[in-house]
Formats: structure tokens, sequence, C-alpha cells
């Protein structure tokens, strides 16, 4: 499970970083018992197919915002535990890959620009072959299985049409490409890009001197961790519309241009490369709601305050 504990002056606080939900209703209801406050990446007001009703209209569960993977010098989580472990650890240390996971790495500054706006999309396909159903399986594991075949089958859809059509309407405007495997080998040849293109380090450094990033919606209809690098970044947004909700305000318009066809995900485009004021206004925005609401600590302690525990 993807839940982390922190006890604080006798308080427990949760932080729920899956992309969906991992209590059911009675493991949550029994859960959220004993816990004093429970921050959730996937936070929504609503129930559905992926939100139990237990988590709904309930005091205790808040939304925790945006996730990337990022960490800090001597975390222990990262202390490798076996000696394949330590090997790729000095390789990553020596690579410098290390470093390019710290916050600061992220961080970017809002700049102006007029000429020379740039775009970059990456992303990866999903394989849905190995999700097996079977007219045994309960009727809802069945109906989420079903479920989740589609959702791949259109996220998988829309990131292949959004990236022929970028690449042909913008030409070397464009950055970016599908992450290299057999599975969009063979679904997209034209739009693979080589394993060096997304190596960690490489596709910070091309994120951060973009200008216009998009995110489609992930697994379980979760917010992308990109978008929280984009932000992190202080670079403009244009995003499949949140199913979820994140703290501060995280304004239509403002922080990132929604989208919910391929025809408006461009539109959107358009709007921000054809207008270098409002593309400004956008990475400012960014800027400040990271500093405010994303930059680790600041999350962190965000959520403390709101639990009730002073620091």
């Amino acid at each position: 499970m993807q839940i982390v504990e922190a006890e604080i002056d006798g308080k427990i606080i949760a932080f729920d970083l899956g992309d969906r939900w991992v209590l059911c209703e009675q493991s949550g209801k029994d859960y959220l018992n004993r816990v004093d406050a429970y921050f959730a990446r996937d936070y929504s007001n609503k129930t559905d197919i992926v939100t139990p009703e237990i988590f709904v209209d309930n005091k205790k569960v808040q939304p925790f915002g945006f996730n990337y993977y990022s960490t800090f010098p001597g975390n222990p989580i990262d202390r490798p535990s076996s000696p394949l472990q330590k090997i790729s650890k000095k390789i990553k240390d020596f690579s410098g890959y290390s470093q390019c996971t710290y916050p600061e790495y992220f961080e970017g500054r809002a700049d102006w620009k007029e000429n020379g706006i740039t775009i970059i999309f990456m992303a990866r396909l999903w394989d849905d072959s190995a999700i097996k159903l079977d007219k045994n399986l309960p009727r809802d594991v069945y109906a989420y299985r079903e479920y989740m075949i589609e959702e791949r089958q259109r996220i998988n859809a829309d990131r292949i049409e959004i990236m022929r059509r970028l690449k042909r309407e913008y030409g070397d405007a464009f950055q970016g490409g599908m992450f290299q495997d057999s599975f969009s080998e063979n679904r997209c040849p034209d739009l693979v890009v080589p394993k060096s293109f997304v190596k960690k380090k490489n596709y910070i450094d091309k994120m951060k001197n973009s200008d216009i990033c998009i995110g489609t919606m992930g697994l379980h209809r979760s917010i992308g961790w990109k978008t929280g690098e984009y932000v992190a970044a202080a670079r403009a947004i244009v995003a499949e519309r949140f199913e979820y909700v994140v703290p501060g305000g995280f304004d239509d318009g403002k922080h990132y241009i929604p989208y919910d066809t391929i025809d408006e995900c461009l539109n959107a485009v358009d709007k921000l490369y054809s207008n270098p004021a409002l593309l400004y206004e956008m990475k400012k925005a960014n800027e400040k709601y990271y500093l405010e609401y994303l930059k680790p600590d600041r999350q962190i302690l965000n959520a403390f305050l709101q639990a009730g525990i002073s620091v």
C-alpha cells in the first residue's frame, strides 16, 4: 500500500499517495476510525467506481495535492538494502541522477518568452492485454477490470492523437514523444523517442526549457506525476480536466487550461502559444502556487497545520 503515517503530538496523520483509493469500504471505515487526518492524492468529493462512499464528505479526509518523485540526500527510504542496490546507488550518484531527484532540481522561475516558444509532451502507452476478464470473477471485480481496459485504451488513443497533431502543427517547436517499449513501437513507431531522451536529467532539462507542458489523465483518473513537475518548474500547463481536487485553488485558466476533448487540447495550446502575456501570467501563477502549496516542506507543513498540529 502507498500510505505513509506520521505520529506527532499523539496524532496519527496518514498520507495516501496511490493512483487510486487502496482501501475498500470496510477497511477504509476501520482505518479512518484510528487516524486523526487522512490526506489523499486522489481526493474526490463524489462517489463513483473509483472512490468508496466512506471517503466522501468525511472531515478527516482532505486533498494532499500534486505529487511527483523527489527526495533528499541521506533519505533513509533510499538507503540500499542489498549489494545490487548499493551498486545501483553508486552508479546513480556518479552519473548525477540522484541530484536530479532533489526538489531544487525541478524548480524553475517564470520567464517571459515572446519568440521561440516551445511545447513538450512526453508520455507512455499502457498495455491492456495483461488485464484478464473472467466470467467467474465477482461482478464488481469484473466491472472494474472492464473499466480499467477501457480507460487504458482511451488514454492510449488520446495520447497518440494529441502527439501526432502537435508534431504536425508545430514542427520543431514541439519536443516530445512516446516512451520506447515494444508496445509503443507496435502502436506508434513514428512517435517513439530513444530512451536517452527520457532519462531523468535529460527530460527535466527539456521540460524546464519548454514553455507549454501537456498533461493527460493517468490511470484510475489520477492527475499525472508530470503535472506536479510542471508546476515546480513554473511552466504553463494544458491538461486533461482534473477528476480529483488539490488544495489552494488551482484554477482553470489561471494555473492551467483544462480540456475534455483532443480539439480542446489543441485549441488551448494555440491560445498560450499565440499569447505571450497569458503564457507569462500562467508561469507566474504556477511559481507562486509551488512556493505556497507544493514545495515539499511547505506541502507537509500545510497538512500538519490543517490537522491541528503546531510546528
